[in-house]
């Protein structure tokens, strides 16, 4: 099983109304355990079958910024119907195929968004990446959440080695 990097997407957030990829994961408790209850109910009954071993490539989360206000907008459960179809990336990496299904209302019935009171933390949206050099260089937006709240934001530029690179090392 992969570990996640901090360069790895989490979800997909929306923000000043266009859809960024977000590579923050702000769950409680409470909720990733909700998640995690309807996840192992649909892989007992074999309804799914995994993309991955790693526990954060079976999800994704969708959120978005409103009126400065962080709200979670979707849970999705990724899976595969059949283990043998793959597909290639666009980096030409053989890839299980995705399928999502949508279980926020499972975990928040009668509601279209929750929102995110609990974060209390710096958020990181991926606005856009090149590579270069063998490094891939990722602009991002941090923005400083406080009870929900985006208080502040930032625009950082992060590089990080490419895997090429560390084989060519």
């Amino acid at each position: 099983m992969g570990m996640p990097k901090k360069w790895d997407t989490k979800g997909q957030i929306t923000y000043n109304n266009k859809l960024y990829d977000f590579l923050s994961i702000p769950l409680n408790d409470e909720i990733r355990t909700k998640f995690n209850k309807i996840f192992k109910h649909f892989k007992d009954e074999g309804r799914i079958a995994l993309v991955s071993s790693a526990p954060f490539m079976n999800s994704t989360f969708i959120w978005s910024i409103n009126d400065n206000k962080l709200y979670l907008n979707q849970a999705l459960i990724n899976y595969t119907k059949d283990k043998d179809e793959k597909r290639t990336d666009k980096k030409r990496h053989i890839i299980p195929v995705k399928r999502p299904i949508d279980v926020f209302n499972e975990i928040f019935p009668n509601q279209d968004k929750l929102f995110a009171s609990w974060v209390n933390e710096a958020i990181r949206i991926k606005l856009n990446s090149i590579i270069k050099d063998g490094m891939e260089i990722f602009d991002e937006l941090h923005l400083e959440v406080v009870d929900g709240v985006v208080k502040n934001s930032k625009n950082v530029q992060q590089s990080y080695k490419t895997l090429r690179t560390y084989v060519e090392e």
